[in-house]
């Protein structure tokens, strides 16, 4: 009986020739190209001193979260003083044939516990009227611990003209009235609309409502909660 030696029966594996390869990894250094699958980091951008600051972006980040003006909580007349609900909503798409849109849903509340934070804030907002053609609209996005100082915008820090504008109170909201022109505060939903001495609307504030029909959706007066740090920002709107 012929047996054969194991070892005959395993044949050697011919040398692999490495040249190419290293042909192709010389060529690669040389041309200065990327032999990773790893996508290069984008540069993060660069503010310059006193540049103005784009948070554009802030506004149209699907991560962020959007409370938009919807309804005057309370208001003082006496003081022009109130409150604004405001209601969460969110980035969403929605897709009509070959367009692709972003626009704002409503989204229930996500924090816990749910007690401790409100769904709906009703945040404080002012108006000061500083003279016969000039008023000031502010509004808070958060509670305020610090003091209210006297403004550095204003003479002597105070505002002077309050009693050159005379209150009404209107069907659905509230209206001051002045020499040349007038401020009409809408309840529900919220507005501000500011009107000259002949009654012409000049401009007021953007509500949901007045861009539900539109093919564009377009952002409302509203603040923006930014995922990262939760700091926050005001698109005051006025169309």
């Amino acid at each position: 009986m012929n047996i054969e030696p194991v070892f005959n029966l395993i044949k050697p594996v011919p040398t692999m020739n490495k040249q190419p390869l290293l042909f192709l990894i010389i060529i690669c250094i040389s041309l200065h190209i990327p032999i990773t699958a790893q996508i290069p980091p984008h540069a993060p951008p660069v503010y310059l001193v006193n540049e103005v600051v784009d948070i554009s972006g802030d506004f149209r980040d699907f991560s962020n979260t959007y409370y938009l003006a919807d309804s005057l909580g309370s208001f003082d007349p006496s003081t022009a003083n109130g409150t604004i609900v405001y209601r969460r909503f969110e980035y969403s798409t929605r897709q009509a044939f070959n367009n692709l849109l972003a626009f704002l849903r409503p989204v229930p509340q996500n924090e816990f516990p749910a007690r401790e934070y409100a769904a709906s804030p009703e945040l404080p907002f002012s108006i000061d009227f500083i003279t016969p053609r000039t008023l000031r609209i502010r509004t808070s996005t958060g509670l305020q611990a610090a003091p209210i100082e006297e403004s550095l915008m204003l003479a002597d820090g105070k505002v002077q003209g309050k009693e050159m504008w005379q209150y009404t109170k209107i069907r659905g909201g509230h209206k001051y009235s002045g020499n040349h022109g007038s401020v009409v505060i809408r309840e529900n939903p919220w507005r501000i609309e500011i009107f000259n001495s002949e009654g012409q609307l000049i401009t007021r504030t953007t509500h949901k409502v007045d861009n539900d029909s539109a093919y564009t959706p377009i952002l409302p007066f509203s603040f923006v909660r930014r995922a990262s740090d939760y700091s926050r920002s005001v698109a005051a709107v006025f169309n």
